[in-house]
Formats: structure tokens, sequence, C-alpha cells
């Protein structure tokens, strides 16, 4: 799970469009709600465990960045990540994330955290930087590492040159970064071993990353997301990246971008059908247009929350109410490309949530 900002869940009903929840796909069966956590197949809140040393475990605190868990194979709390802080599952720091040009990496739109295909001890964590140049980032939890802060536990982040925590960025081809919203998602593992990591820059472009047992790669392969060529394209915007794998063995990929230094120029939400090998399949790319006609910057219809339906057939998307758009929760026809608003009690409570699909095939919203 992605960040989720809340403490309040709105279930809307899997039987209004998804005939096969059973076929629902999840990164984990928990979400981390700071400081408490969600386990979906229970339903129950439970608190995230406290470490005993204050000023350096975890003390019970909100987040004011980002944030997110990582669940064991028994679908318990393994470790989770606060604002840059990994603690493990009884709350013990395992260590900051830091880059030694950077500093502290808090965490900007979104954390993606995935299990290293030849490592079931290690695990990604594809993050970003908080500001306006808000460069994306990762780091490796090694769970086998001494924990360098309490004397007898396991588990820290991998020492690279630069720190424990790597920039993107000189892997990637070369860009401002500037006001930009990076945003992360990931495949399950694949055939041959490898999980594919597909990085929106917040603007134009979406890079396919591959995590193999050799360690992570840019793959040379970039897709076009946009109307937009550069600019400040996602000031402001903190929307989410969704893959979902089809029952053909192919992808399904979504993200939103949006023109911030011109009042009247539209969001919008992409999406595409990539094949097996993670390549856009021609003809399958679409742009679904939000507006704004008001003349007022305040009304610009900021996508936030993202998320398929189990079989593809729909696209769920929260954006800020607006005069435009009133309606802030929609789903997008993929066949058609046209969106419906979905109606629920408190809907404006939900404008700026993100959105997560459960294993029993229901969506989640949080406030």
């Amino acid at each position: 799970m992605k960040k989720i900002r809340p403490l309040l869940f709105v279930i809307i009903s899997a039987m209004l469009m998804i005939s096969t929840p059973a076929h629902a796909q999840t990164q984990n069966d928990f979400w981390s709600l700071p400081p408490n956590y969600y386990v979906n197949s229970s339903g129950s809140y439970l608190s995230l465990p406290t470490g005993p040393v204050p000023g350096q475990d975890y003390q019970g605190q909100a987040a004011m960045h980002s944030h997110n868990a990582m669940q064991d194979a028994n679908g318990n709390l393994l470790f989770f990540v606060i604002d840059g802080y990994v603690y493990d599952k009884d709350g013990y720091l395992m260590d900051w994330m830091y880059n030694n040009t950077h500093g502290v990496i808090p965490g900007g739109q979104e954390i993606c955290i995935v299990p290293d295909p030849g490592n079931c001890q290690r695990y990604y964590i594809f993050t970003a930087m908080h500001g306006n140049f808000s460069r994306p980032f990762y780091a490796v939890v090694d769970l086998t590492l001494p924990n360098v802060y309490t004397s007898g536990r396991s588990g820290g982040l991998v020492y690279f040159g630069t720190g424990n925590t790597v920039s993107l960025v000189s892997m990637l081809p070369s860009e401002s970064w500037n006001k930009r919203r990076p945003g992360y998602a990931a495949s399950q593992i694949r055939n041959d071993n490898s999980r594919f990591v597909f990085l929106h820059n917040g603007a134009g472009s979406i890079y396919r990353l591959k995590i193999t047992v050799s360690g992570l790669t840019y793959d040379n392969y970039s897709i076009n997301c946009s109307i937009y060529s550069g600019g400040e394209e996602s000031q402001g915007l903190r929307s989410e990246v969704e893959l979902l794998q089809l029952s053909n063995g192919n992808y399904r990929l979504a993200s939103s971008s949006t023109k911030t230094i011109t009042i009247n120029s539209p969001n919008h939400v992409f999406y595409t059908d990539l094949d097996a090998n993670g390549d856009t399949i021609p003809g399958t790319g679409h742009l679904h247009y939000l507006y704004n006609t008001t003349g007022n910057s305040v009304n610009k219809p900021h996508v936030y929350g993202l998320e398929f339906s189990p079989s593809g057939d729909y696209l769920y998307m929260t954006h800020k109410a607006v005069p435009n758009h009133p309606n802030p929760i929609e789903y997008i026809d993929v066949a058609t490309n046209n969106a419906y608003p979905l109606i629920v009690t408190g809907q404006n409570d939900f404008s700026t949530s993100q959105i997560e699909l459960g294993k029993n095939g229901k969506l989640y919203f949080a406030t």
C-alpha cells in the first residue's frame, strides 16, 4: 500500500462494478494508518508497536509526509516506515533513510515497498525527497543486518557510497525534477523471477525499472503519459500510480498529470496496456481529461487516488471537488473512456483520499 492519510474508511461494495473479487491483486492484507494499521481480512485496527527509547524508537507519532508497512508470509507486521524512519515489527528503530548530499529522505508522494526476488530477507523501499525538488530515491532493508541502534536486534538499511538511500536520478534520463511528485507501482513476481517497478516522474514520463537477483536497473524504457512536455507539472499533486496484471498476462498501467503554470489547462488521467514484457501495446493508450474553465487556479481538479477494478475494466479515481467536476469519486469505463460519478454519503471527505483494493474485492478510501 502506498500513503494513506486517514483514520476512517468508507467501503464501496464490489457488487457495484466488480464481478470477480477473487482475482483482486493487493500488495498487503493491511495498511499503515499511523499510529495504527488496518488489517483488511479481519477488519481490525491495531496500534503500531512502540519501542522503549523515546526520541529513537517509534512512540506513536502520526506521519507528516509519508508512510507504509510490510507484512511477513503469515500476514503479520514485519516492519514499517514513517517519514523516512524504518522501524521493526516491535517498534525499534532500524535506521533512518538518508543521502549524503540530500540529508534525511522523509518521502513525498508515496512509498512503495518491493520484496527482493533474490533474497527473502531484503526489501526495496522506493520514496522521494519532500519539497520543490522531489527527486526519486530507493533504499534496501536487510533483516539479517545487526541493528546499529539496539544491541541484540536485527534489521537495518544497506549502506551505499552515498549513504543508505540512493538517488535514482543518475540512472534515469536527464531532467530537472523541478516541483515534480514521483510515484511508483510494482509488479508481482514475473516468470523470470524479476519485478518491474514503474516510476512516474510526476510529469510526462513513466520509467520502467527492473529488480532481478542481480539488483536494480533502469530498463531503458519509458512511456509518454502526458500531453505536456515540460514545466512544473505536478506542484501540489499527490496522485497514485497503479499497475494491474490482467488475466491474459498483460498489464494495465495508470497515472495522472497536471499543468500547474496554466490555470485552465486540464488535469488528465493516463492509462494504457502493456504486454508481458512491460512494453506498451499500440492503440491502448488513453487520456481522460478533467477541465477547469473557471479561470481560477483554486478550481483545478487535482487527481489524488487511482485504482483499477479487479478485472481492469474500470479505473476509479478521487479528485478535488470543483465546479467543473463536483463529484469527487468517479470511475472511468476503460472501454469507452467515459467517466461516471460514484455517489456516497460524505463523499467530499474523500476527495483527497488514495484508494486501495482489498482482497475481498472492495475498494477502501481514507480520510
